[in-house]
């Protein structure tokens, strides 16, 4: 490729290098104006006095100067500078004004350093209360708007001095339509491969990427074996990096097991009778014979002593008359 006739690339390097300050040069230029012209679009300040009146309370001045401010801020153009506190003939006095006009307002608006100057004033007139709105360019000390309505009670300061800046003004401009971009959101836990809910809404294993709107959402990250996890979360059109809490091992309950004493049953008192043995395995079988064999030794023992034995001098224990004792008989 050639330009002028001469190939680009035997274009000295010096050249070159002259070409590309020219184009920084350039370009710094035009960010420049640029920002003059940005500077010209911004907001324009606006300087509001509170509503004056001789014929109205207080209270009702206070709700014409809020009804004033409210529609003023309808205007992204306008930038309201804070509202002067104080009596306003005061100040009127120390910029020697004699006059509520064109050059008394702008004298108070450059002041203020104000480009526009708002004055609303409300006079009853029998039933009615008047308003009148002055609107001044301070800079050229012109009154943009000079303009009166009428309301028949306070309830109507907001429509009527809605429209008396209207009239001033211009229309309200409709705000265009915000473009709420998606935040791009990673999601991970502790234990890769766990299951992520996001408003109950399942989206796959961690870790897990996507985008959410601004708002408010509620994150589950749930697996199995494990104790679920739960957090909240506010996007705001940041990307955010979202741990959640740690997913915890499920511990099995173990039952403990119940050992039943088993109680103790005492002996049952002894019986005269035992069933369900033979009667001669019974003590008291035993017990009887006993008894009846002592008896029976007892009596004979008994029978067989002499009613009145010999005066032998020998002592006779019963066991046989001494008659038949040979060594009782020696002796006779």
């Amino acid at each position: 490729m050639q330009t002028g006739g001469v190939p680009l690339r035997n274009v000295p390097t010096v050249t070159w290098r002259w070409l590309r300050r020219f184009v920084v040069f350039a370009s710094v230029v035009l960010m420049a104006q640029s920002s003059v012209v940005l500077a010209k679009k911004a907001a324009t300040k606006v300087l509001m006095y509170q509503v004056q009146s001789d014929s109205l309370s207080d209270a009702d001045r206070a709700a014409a100067t809020k009804a004033l401010g409210a529609a003023l801020a309808k205007y992204p153009a306008l930038s309201v500078l804070p509202t002067p506190q104080g009596d306003f003939f005061e100040l009127m006095m120390e910029m020697e004004c004699t006059d509520i006009d064109v050059a008394c307002l702008s004298k108070l608006g450059k002041k203020s350093g104000a480009k526009r100057v708002v004055f609303v004033q409300a006079e009853k007139s029998g039933a009615a209360i008047s308003l009148n709105l002055k609107f001044v360019d301070v800079a050229r000390r012109k009154m943009l708007s000079d303009t009166k309505q009428s309301v028949s009670n306070v309830s109507q300061f907001g429509s009527r001095i809605g429209s008396l800046v209207i009239a001033a003004v211009g229309p309200v401009p409709i705000a265009a339509p915000v473009v709420v971009k998606p935040a791009l959101v990673k999601i991970t836990t502790n234990i890769r491969g766990a299951n992520v809910f996001v408003n109950n809404k399942s989206l796959g294993q961690s870790p897990v990427r996507l985008k959410l709107k601004p708002g408010r959402y509620n994150i589950r990250a749930v697996k199995e074996g494990y104790n679920e996890s739960k957090r909240s979360l506010l996007v705001k059109g940041k990307a955010l990096v979202v741990k959640m809490p740690d997913l915890t091992k499920i511990v099995p309950v173990v039952a403990k097991k119940t050992v039943k004493k088993t109680p103790v049953i005492p002996p049952p008192p002894p019986s005269s009778v035992d069933s369900g043995k033979p009667f001669y395995s019974q003590w008291w079988f035993w017990t009887a014979v006993g008894v009846g064999v002592a008896g029976i030794v007892t009596t004979a023992v008994v029978l067989s002593i002499d009613k009145d034995p010999a005066q032998t001098g020998v002592v006779n224990f019963g066991m046989a008359a001494p008659d038949y004792d040979p060594l009782v008989q020696g002796a006779q």
